[in-house]
């Protein structure tokens, strides 16, 4: 249950009382929590102060012996009496909140998902508990829960038929709920735990791949790990699959956000456009709704960054002519990799027919407002080096 109350016209002319309000929101505070100072703050806007690394009360500067928060109950009441007496006016009831999880809560859980007869119930129970809030997922992972899940991934042997994909899927979803820091992420991308990954993503569920490649977006955050991760043997292919098998596009977001990370390294994009990738993404592009028009764009102008995503995004029929519809017709962002897409196609190729492919796809105009407009230098630089190589490729083709 959310704790947003609706906002009208009457509530608007309301006038909340000074101690209701949180002193870092000024909002109506709906979990109000008080630290070692004695001040009080709305959970959720003390907990983001604390997590930007501050250790200081934000009132009284003084420095905390410690971050715990405790409830304020007996403010809480007064502030849902308050609502309730206001209800005429338009203000509603604030619920009552859902308390943080305890240490001994998160043991309990977590000696359950080893117990095969329990598992599968605590696992729905502990990513229930982690997507209420940030604070419960830092409890579960204080608590030890990546080492567990992990041990759990990795009990699993890809090399024979002991194989438990129903708790391995659901350990790697639950992990994918969960802030990885940077040992968790060494720990997570060893070769036996990848291996397990690259299995499931290969012959597991739908949801299984899904919360595989959540899980890879979130380890891939370096060169080093993204090198290791693309040294899975068939791991960048199953995800490149992904894309094409996933009829009901339920996944496709989530794997072209892992494939962005995975893809800095060099190695990584070329084995991605081997993977066949730059056609799949070519044919999702067409229908795709802005969200995913994003990524997919974003995705082709990393891979062609290399040789191999330039020649094979020149040669697929559509490309040009999709690339160059799509700007102006999906967001800045979208219009952004289009433009630096066919940029780098025609920048780098000796053919001189892409070029003319891209003259007679009708982008010349569109190329003509960034140069004569105020828009972002680095489009507009690219833009402008592009429509250079386009009249170049004209006067060539007159002169011949």
């Amino acid at each position: 249950m959310g704790y947003e109350s609706k906002v009208t016209p009457k509530k608007m002319q309301i006038s909340i009382p000074s101690y209701f309000r949180c002193p870092i929101s000024s909002d109506l505070m709906k979990d109000p929590v008080t630290l070692c100072t004695g001040n009080t703050y709305d959970r959720e806007s003390i907990q983001r102060w604390l997590g930007d690394g501050n250790n200081f009360c934000p009132v009284t500067m003084k420095n905390l012996e410690t971050q715990e928060l405790i409830p304020n109950h007996n403010l809480r009441r007064l502030i849902q009496a308050w609502c309730v007496a206001n209800q005429s006016e338009g203000v509603e009831r604030i619920p009552t909140p859902k308390q943080p999880l305890e240490r001994p809560q998160v043991d309990l859980l977590l000696r359950d998902i080893v117990s095969p007869k329990r598992r599968l119930q605590a696992f729905e129970d502990l990513k229930s508990k982690a997507k209420e809030s940030e604070e419960n997922r830092r409890r579960i992972v204080e608590g030890g829960a990546v080492n567990v899940l992990a041990s759990i991934v990795a009990s699993n042997n890809p090399e024979t038929r002991d194989f438990n994909y129903s708790a391995c899927e659901e350990a790697v979803g639950t992990l994918a709920l969960l802030p990885i820091d940077e040992n968790d992420r060494k720990m997570l991308t060893q070769s036996k735990l990848l291996s397990v990954l690259s299995l499931v993503l290969c012959t597991g569920s739908l949801q299984g791949k899904r919360n595989v490649a959540s899980l890879l977006e979130i380890l891939a955050t370096n060169r080093d790990e993204c090198i290791v991760i693309g040294s899975v043997e068939g791991l960048i292919g199953s995800l490149v699959q992904l894309l094409e098998e996933d009829l009901h596009r339920t996944a496709v977001k989530t794997c072209l956000r892992s494939l962005l990370a995975i893809c800095s390294p060099l190695r990584n994009r070329v084995k991605t456009v081997e993977a066949g990738a730059v056609k799949l993404l070519v044919e999702l592009l067409p229908e795709a709704e802005r969200g995913t028009a994003e990524l997919t764009l974003a995705v082709l102008e990393l891979l062609c960054r290399c040789a191999e995503g330039r020649v094979a995004v020149s040669e697929h029929a559509l490309a040009i002519p999709v690339l160059a519809r799509k700007i102006f017709r999906v967001s800045d962002l979208a219009t952004d990799s289009a433009v630096v897409t066919l940029w780098a196609i025609c920048k780098y190729s000796p053919d001189k027919k892409i070029q003319r492919r891209v003259i007679e796809s009708g982008v010349l105009s569109k190329l003509f407002f960034f140069v004569q407009t105020d828009y972002k230098s680095r489009i507009k630089l690219k833009a402008a080096d592009l429509l250079r190589i386009l009249h170049n490729a004209c006067r060539d083709q007159v002169a011949a």
